[in-house]
């Protein structure tokens, strides 16, 4: 489980996968998902036409992929304008997200587009997908819902991410306000949201 949320593993093995079929169970992984706004990235396909949005996306997702190998984490993949990566420890994975929401997409001249950021760490399932080591069950879930609540140029931790004690530790040093949201409309769990 280690190795898969390594980028050099996963660069310089990448045949390595489960047989088709096979799961296996992780016990603990950190599971990081980003996306573009939905109406800014339609702003922008809208205002730059196809071809020309999707190489500003492209260079975008490759700065992303670049800070997350930095940060220690490793990328799973890529859908539609974000990504979702994996990391073995949850404080190196926060701390790539709020790097992350200093990136902005300047769109050639219009206002900068920035992104909705998900944090959530729990066991997991990895089977291979497409010819691709992928998380699947309830803790990928759950990172994808975080994403969904957050709002452009926010990052959205679960409270199994925000408890962790190096993680409120970074986001106090840093000066971080955060604030807790139902995880769905009228949902009982709660989730923190960060801004910078």
């Amino acid at each position: 489980a280690r190795a898969a949320s390594l980028a050099l593993f996963r660069e310089l093995f990448p045949a390595e996968l489960l047989a088709p079929g096979q799961l296996a169970v992780v016990s603990t992984v950190t599971l990081l998902a980003t996306a573009l706004d939905p109406a800014q990235a339609d702003l922008l396909y809208q205002n730059l036409g196809d071809s020309r949005a999707f190489g500003v996306i492209h260079d975008y997702l490759r700065k992303q992929v670049e800070i997350i190998r930095e940060g220690g984490g490793a990328v799973v993949k890529t859908q539609g304008e974000g990504l979702v990566a994996s990391f073995h420890h949850v404080a190196a994975a926060v701390r790539t997200a709020l790097e992350l929401l200093r990136m902005r997409l300047d769109a050639e001249g219009d206002s900068a587009l920035l992104p909705r950021i998900g944090v959530h760490r729990g066991p997991a399932l990895a089977a291979t997908v497409n010819d691709q080591l992928d998380y699947l069950g309830a803790t990928a879930r759950q990172a994808a819902r975080a994403l969904d609540r957050a709002q452009a140029g926010e990052l959205v931790l679960t409270p199994a991410v925000a408890a962790d004690p190096e993680v409120a530790a970074l986001l106090h040093e840093r000066g971080i306000s955060s604030e807790m949201i139902p995880s769905s409309p009228g949902g009982n769990a709660h989730l923190i949201r960060a801004r910078l």
